[in-house]
């Protein structure tokens, strides 16, 4: 994006702080802005700046690259993400802080983003009843404000609300989740471990991606013993890696399983990291940043009948404005081929239809790569020049593929 501030974001903060708009109303303001997310680490360890407000672990965003240098040494780099993908990509029990203008911004904590979650999934738009309003109200402060404080006399539209905070907890409880399905790791995995306090996290991956696998271990060793916890998450590239406690001081690293794609989890973390080692090579042969344009593995891909299977195919990637769409299409190129029906699979879904189409998902906007059978031929950018192979290589001929 060329332009990654905010400014209407920061005027509706300031317009919260001075109580002119409800809180909600600034909320909902978040999801439709662009954020800026201070990362560190390099590829398969990327992860965002996590600092603690009350004890509780939350996420740092930025509403311009200016602000987001205020986290120095923590951070490398930042990239650019709507405030929803922010929101649905937050791990359970991880608040969000959204820093604006100098002395300004946000805190949302856990709960208030799980309604927010919840109103996402349920329509996409803002959920405006007045009870979900007060909710909301009740789960958002100013930046600097002490939690649970009274409303001033004479404050906007969501003045007082915060009184009314009980009947969030009012509820019914809820019928408790069926367990998750969590399949082992293969015999022959290796097993890295770390201390986080008096706790022990483990993780396991084949023998050929226990290099990677201690890379992720050693970013998860940074966590504050606080954030580690039943259902923590952190995004490695196009895949979560989940944090699942196994005994009172005990815990596995899990991820979903990719194959099986049915809500099931698995603790060999070999598939993502393997697929990720391999987009992270090809951006690093073309000399393009990681990390900024890789979809998530739920994301959507258009896929052309028959495209899995055809010998010469094409992925085109294209801007897409839905936050659950990669932007990828996969269609065929034989000459005289006339276009069949479409249909919609996930990223995921690739690895068992077009495994050699996983390495480019990384690519932006206006990629176009060409495959013949398993072998990548070439990739141009939007403006049809070649970023892959470099123009001192020869490419394998169709015939050696």
């Amino acid at each position: 994006m060329a332009d990654t501030s905010s400014p209407k974001l920061d005027e509706l903060i300031a317009r919260g702080r001075r109580r002119e708009v409800s809180m909600p109303e600034v909320l909902w303001g978040v999801i439709g802005a662009d954020l800026v997310v201070p990362m560190s680490g390099e590829g398969i360890a990327a992860m965002p700046v996590v600092t603690e407000v009350d004890g509780v672990p939350h996420m740092s965003v930025f509403t311009t690259l200016e602000r987001a240098a205020m986290v120095g040494s923590r951070a490398d780099r930042s990239i650019t993400l709507s405030g929803r993908r922010v929101i649905e990509g937050l791990q359970p029990g991880v608040g969000l802080t959204v820093v604006a203008a100098e002395d300004g911004g946000l805190h949302i904590d856990p709960e208030t983003i799980a309604r927010l979650k919840g109103s996402l999934r349920r329509d996409g738009q803002r959920d405006a009843t007045a009870t979900a309003d007060g909710e909301l109200d009740a789960g958002a402060r100013p930046r600097g404000d002490q939690a649970g404080g009274p409303a001033p006399a004479g404050a906007g539209a969501g003045a007082g609300r915060a009184e009314k905070a009980e009947p969030a907890h009012a509820h019914a409880p809820a019928s408790p989740a069926p367990a998750p399905v969590i399949h082992p790791a293969p015999a022959g995995n290796l097993v890295a471990s770390t201390p986080i306090g008096n706790a022990t996290v483990e993780a396991s991956a084949s023998a050929e991606e226990f290099a990677r696998l201690t890379s992720v271990v050693h970013q998860i060793e940074q966590l504050a013993p606080a954030s580690l916890r039943e259902g923590y998450s952190l995004w490695f590239g196009w895949v979560p890696i989940i944090v699942h406690q196994t005994g009172p001081a005990a815990f596995d690293l899990i991820t979903p399983d990719l194959l099986a794609l049915d809500g099931s989890w698995t603790r060999d973390l070999s598939l993502p990291l393997r697929v990720l080692a391999e987009q992270s090579t090809l951006l690093a042969e073309i000399g393009l940043p990681t990390g900024a344009s890789t979809p998530s593995f739920r994301d959507r891909v258009i896929i052309e009948a028959g495209a899995e299977s055809a010998e010469s195919v094409y992925l085109h990637r294209i801007p897409v404005e839905r936050d659950d769409d990669s932007g990828w299409y996969l269609g065929i190129s034989e000459q005289d081929h006339v276009r069949g029906e479409l249909r919609a699979c996930r990223v995921a879904d690739l690895l068992r239809l077009r495994r050699t189409a996983m390495q480019l998902l990384a690519l932006p906007d206006g990629t176009m790569a060409f495959l013949h059978g398993d072998k990548l031929l070439s990739v141009i950018d939007a403006n049809d020049q070649q970023l892959w192979p470099p123009a001192n290589a020869v490419p394998e001929s169709v015939e050696e593929a």
